[in-house]
């Protein structure tokens, strides 16, 4: 191994283990990232990488959407800081993907094996520090320990960046099962992502993950096998839905005649996000509004629907509905292309190991992008990132 793979290598270990911290840290990361890229690529004069068709709509679309994006968010009168902080949050989503292949075009030498074992480390810390959190109650408030519910969110700025962010690596994890289930090491890290996932307490999550794990009890081979699991996945979930615990509370409040968390007169308070953006989208449906759509922005649509001083004057709780709002039919259009473009290029491009990882964790992403703005929030759009990076750098030249 050469002087320049190790220094490569111990790049790749750095972004590892900066996952489970928030925006200031991925942010250093990430010009570091950069930083290094673009030093090496110089230096070492290594050819632009020669990906597959369907890689280079899905990044092209990516690119034309968050230039389109920076484009209508000034022409609707948008302070012009608020474009180009905004453009460049979203670029790595864009260009690290390819920029990264530029820099690692060989998968076969990339140490995926050790990067696995880093990676194990770094969620089982987490989940100690989640466990932590939830039976102590504590959070982080900058460098300071603070009094907080029993609801953790480790070093991210809410439970539901946390429980998104994790929702990515659960196919990783079940996958990481599914070939190596005599290993520990994988059931280590199955039990870390799930400790995660049921103390943040998201019920789209949650259902989720359920969808995602019974896909995989699916594929498992052999017919005794395959439904002893799905028998045992059954008796869980009627456990669970039949004691006292967390993961009931939410989902019963969330149907009962008060509701969970519900200020609205609406069924539920999600139902008046909808309204609110459905009419922001109705008045601009081609352009949409541009970022930087705050709480003062959205009163006034509020009071359109009878909320003039509602508590929650959020956005959208949708990413589809959301990108209409901001970028129109236009945003919509460049952001299913790359959707549906990056699963092309991973059914095609990919080993059968990164191929399924890939299918799942989109699928998992768009099914829980219906009632959250996840692509909006900056710690889940870089972890998505660094998901959608790792499978190009496993594909082949």
């Amino acid at each position: 191994m050469t002087k320049t793979d190790v220094q490569a290598n111990w790049l790749l270990y750095l972004i590892v283990a900066s996952l489970p911290f928030g925006p200031s840290v991925a942010n250093i990361v990430s010009v570091l990232s950069v930083l290094y890229i673009f030093v090496k690529i110089y230096r070492h004069k290594l050819p632009f990488p020669t990906l597959s068709r369907s890689f280079w709509v899905a990044s092209t679309a990516a690119l034309a959407y968050v230039l389109w994006m920076g484009l209508v968010t000034v022409l609707n009168a948008k302070p012009i800081f608020t474009a180009v902080s905004s453009v460049i949050g979203y670029l790595p989503w864009a260009i690290f993907p390819w920029l990264f292949k530029w820099a690692f075009p060989n998968p076969s030498a990339l140490p995926w094996n050790s990067l696995k074992y880093c990676l194990l480390t770094v969620t089982g810390l987490w989940a100690l520090l989640l466990l932590s959190q939830y039976f102590f109650e504590w959070r982080f408030d900058g460098l300071a320990i603070v009094p907080n519910e029993a609801r953790p969110r480790g070093f991210y700025s809410h439970p539901l960046s946390l429980a998104y962010g994790l929702l990515l690596f659960w196919p990783l994890a079940l996958e990481w099962l599914q070939h190596e289930r005599r290993k520990p090491g994988a059931s280590l890290f199955v039990v870390s992502i799930a400790i995660g996932l049921v103390l943040t307490q998201s019920r789209t999550v949650q259902a989720v993950a359920a969808l995602v794990l019974m896909v995989n009890l699916l594929r498992i081979p052999g017919g005794r096998k395959r439904w002893l699991s799905l028998g045992c996945l059954l008796l869980a979930g009627t456990l669970v839905f039949s004691t006292q615990n967390i993961v009931r509370d939410k989902f019963v409040g969330t149907f009962s005649a008060k509701g969970m968390d519900r200020f609205s007169t609406y069924p539920d308070d999600r139902l008046a996000f909808w309204h609110v953006h459905a009419l922001m989208v109705w008045e601009r449906p081609m352009l949409g509004h541009g970022w930087g759509m705050d709480d003062a922005y959205r009163l006034p649509y509020y009071a359109q629907i009878g909320l003039p001083n509602f508590k929650k004057p959020y956005g959208a709780h949708n990413v589809f509905l959301q990108i209409l709002a901001e970028g129109g039919i236009i945003g919509l259009s460049f952001f299913l292309i790359w959707h549906a473009a990056f699963l092309a290029f991973s059914a095609r491009g990919l080993n059968p190991f990164a191929r399924s990882l890939a299918g799942q964790s989109l699928m998992a992403f768009f099914l829980a992008s219906l009632t959250q703005n996840t692509m909006q929030d900056f710690s889940v759009r870089l972890l998505l990132t660094w998901l959608c990076t790792a499978l190009v750098l496993s594909a082949k030249l």
